[in-house]
């Protein structure tokens, strides 16, 4: 198990990073993952703030991905990792 490392990019945008793994949240919601299994991010419509937040994080061009979908690739990827 890898300590996380949480790097504030913005109020309320945050990148944490676990090993070659990182998830980006704006304010406590996953928007987005980047790792070895690639670039993706939620694809549903989020507030202007939370938009800007992916910008800001670049991760906003990251491929869309349904938010279930996202949230099982991301758990399948860390559980691969920790193998």
């Amino acid at each position: 198990m890898r300590i996380p490392r949480v790097n504030p990019i913005a109020p309320n945008a945050t990148i944490v990073e676990i090993g070659l793994h990182k998830l980006y949240f704006s304010y406590q919601t996953c928007v987005g993952y980047e790792g070895p299994h690639g670039k993706i991010r939620s694809e549903s419509n989020y507030s202007r703030t939370t938009s800007k937040h992916m910008s800001a994080m670049g991760c906003l061009n990251f491929q869309p991905m349904k938010e279930q979908l996202m949230s099982t690739f991301i758990t399948d990827a860390l559980k691969e990792d920790e193998e």
